[in-house]
């Protein structure tokens, strides 16, 4: 092998791995944006069933472990007493993936079919609150970890929406938007934001706001606020 063919290999060898791990970090941006729209969904639809076992598997499928336990409970607290059969088979997919304190407590809340003797906690990803569990001195008790370094609110507010602190990711956009107006990324994340949750009346108020501070509407907000007459 000649040393220009020596030098043209090695450079499509860095170009094909250049390439596949620029393809890999698209793919877990996607599995991303997936799973907040999802989150953002059962947030707005508690009740579509088929919409939690979705997320269930989708968590399973692209291993976000991580939230889990936070899909699995949304599924337990809108089933209340009911859906024994979909919540143990959840559990059953679910549990292999999960730790073991977050094992144990499923058990207890199969096993006694209500978790009226459970500690209230809020595992990442739940976006739903119990209204039978047991509060601790007036709190509820989280497993969210230590949150990561952002060098953008964007990535903090996605960050907020994936483990479920959708209240907290919803003020960071609306306040980095308003000091921006021209920030075109924190623009789309907050559209999708209200589109996916379907907070129409959060997003009203937001415009007038808008409104008040003089930023002008671009034809998305324009579109977004006619859609949301649908919601």
């Amino acid at each position: 092998m000649t040393k220009r063919n020596k030098v043209t290999n090695k450079v499509t060898s860095n170009a094909a791995r250049n390439a596949a791990r620029n393809v890999t970090t698209q793919a877990k941006k996607d599995i991303r944006v997936i799973w907040r729209q999802l989150t953002l969904g059962v947030h707005s639809s508690p009740d579509n069933l088929r919409l939690h076992t979705q997320r269930i598997l989708f968590c399973l499928d692209n291993h976000l472990s991580e939230h889990i336990s936070g899909a699995l409970h949304d599924l337990f607290v809108v089933l209340k007493e009911k859906g024994v059969d979909l919540r143990q088979r959840m559990f059953n997919l679910a549990s292999p993936v999960m730790s073991f304190a977050d094992r144990a407590y499923f058990k207890v809340w199969l096993s006694e079919n209500s978790d009226k003797s459970l500690a209230c906690y809020q595992f990442s990803g739940s976006v739903i609150e119990s209204k039978t569990c047991q509060h601790q001195n007036g709190n509820t008790m989280n497993s969210f970890k230590v949150a990561p370094h952002f060098n953008h609110v964007l990535e903090e507010a996605e960050y907020k929406i994936e483990s479920g602190q959708l209240d907290q990711a919803q003020v960071l956009l609306e306040t980095s938007y308003l000091s921006n107006p021209n920030d075109i990324a924190i623009q789309k994340e907050l559209q999708r934001f209200y589109f996916h949750a379907k907070k129409k009346k959060s997003m009203g108020a937001f415009i007038v706001r808008l409104n008040d501070s003089g930023v002008k509407l671009s034809k998305t907000w324009i579109d977004l606020q006619e859609m949301s007459n649908k919601w």
